[in-house]
Parts: C-alpha cells; structure tokens; sequence
C-alpha cells in the first residue's frame, strides 16, 4: 500500500480516472496528510464531476486555501455560494467576483460592498439575474441604475420583475417594463392601480401571464378580448379555460 503516501499516484488518480472508487473506499485509501494539499485539492477541482463530489463527498474548501485565488475560483465557477467561503481579499477581487455572477448573478450577496456597487460587476450580475441589483447598497449607483430603462429592461427580463416595485418614479408606469415584470415575477397587485384598471393593460398583461386573469376585477373578466388573450396566452391551462369557458362566450 505504498500508493497511500504517494502524492504523485493520488494525483494521477484524481486527473486520469472517469470514476472514482466509492466514498468509503477512497477515504479509507487517502491519507489524512494529504486532504488539505493545494495540489490535491486542485486535482478534485478540476475534475469534470467536480460539483458532483462535492456534493456527494462534503468536499468543502479547506480554510487554509481560502485566500488562494486559482483554487477559489475553481470553486466559485462551479459550486453555489461558495464565494461566501473566501476570504474578504478575494470577495473584493473582480476576477473571483466576476467568475461567480457569471455563475449566478445572486452571487453578488457575498461580493465586498465596493464590488457590489460597482456599476460593471452589477450589469453583468443583473443580467445573470435581475435580483442581483437588491445586493447593490443605498446610494448613488442604486438610484441611477434604477432611473436607467435599459438597465431595468434587462433586470426585469432575467428574474427581475420584483424590482419593478423600487424603480424610479419616472419608470412606474412604463408598459413595456411592466409587462416584462409581470412574465418574470412581478405580482399583479403591484402595478399602479390606474393600469389595473385598464382594459388594454390588462388583456397584455395576461397574453404574458394568463394566471393573471384570476386577479382582475370581474367586469374585466367577462370582457371577450381579455378572456381570449388570457386562454390563447402560451401558458394557459385547461382549468382557467374551463373557467373562462362558463362564463364568457368568447366564439
């Protein structure tokens, strides 16, 4: 069993074999001296089934590796969260941070706060997932970037749609971006109140999500444009058509 001790074997091992001997085998072959090794632990990293051993082995980052950056960012670009196990060094370096939210845009929970109101970092996490941009603090950027229709179309276009209720004043009752909002996590009961009211809102509002149809007021219900973009809408269900069907002759 010399191969127990032999770094260069383990080695070889982790970065040849398609599949690796079963947990308990494997652990009652590795040596303990070895299990926190950069070299090993980049062995695993690198390894195409690396977030399945992770998961399936606990093989969390070793404290002592995690202020060392080419390890991390194998980590970050492959396992959820673990940017919030590097070290404060490293959640305020954009190349790590960078790779994360290209991972996950919600990432940017564990960025440092100056990466988290850094204007580029938060576009390229928005438009992983527009949730992101609640990571970004209270301040300049956040009101700009929430005055900015471009931006908030591709916030609300990726997850985003609840941050429809934070836009500035000038974007709360844009169309577009509420319909967007809508398709994408907003809920109904947070558009203005003069457009929940409007037939014409209110018929695109559920060609884009046909559940919507339920929230409106019951005149707007048995109103036949409305009714029948909410049964053509492309995620209509036979029970709302069904519902629809009793009480709204649309053909």
């Amino acid at each position: 069993e010399y191969y127990k001790n032999d770094k260069t074997f383990i080695i070889d091992v982790l970065t040849q074999a398609t599949e690796l001997p079963s947990k308990a085998d494997f652990e009652r072959l590795f040596p303990q001296s070895l299990r926190f090794d950069r070299d090993i632990v980049l062995a695993f990293c690198q390894r195409d089934d690396f977030e399945k051993l992770y998961q399936d082995r606990h093989l969390y980052v070793p404290y002592t590796l995690t202020n060392d950056a080419e390890v991390m960012k194998h980590y970050v670009r492959k396992i959820q969260r673990a940017l919030q196990s590097c070290s404060e060094e490293l959640m305020d370096d954009p190349d790590v941070v960078r790779i994360a939210v290209l991972r996950d845009g919600l990432e940017l929970q564990y960025a440092s706060r100056r990466l988290q109101e850094d204007e580029a970092m938060l576009r390229l996490a928005c438009s992983n997932d527009g949730r992101a941009l609640d990571f970004c603090p209270l301040g300049d950027v956040r009101h700009r970037l929430l005055s900015d229709r471009e931006f908030m179309k591709t916030v609300v276009s990726n997850k985003g749609g609840i941050m429809m209720r934070q836009v500035h004043e000038s974007l709360r009752y844009d169309q577009e971006l509420l319909h967007l909002a809508l398709g994408s996590g907003l809920e109904f009961r947070y558009v203005p109140a003069e457009l929940q009211s409007d037939p014409q809102f209110c018929e695109e509002a559920v060609a884009v999500k046909s559940e919507i149809y339920y929230q409106l007021d019951k005149k707007l219900q048995l109103l036949e444009p409305i009714a029948e973009a909410a049964v053509t809408a492309p995620d209509s269900t036979a029970g709302l058509m069904d519902n629809i069907a009793k009480q709204v002759k649309i053909f």
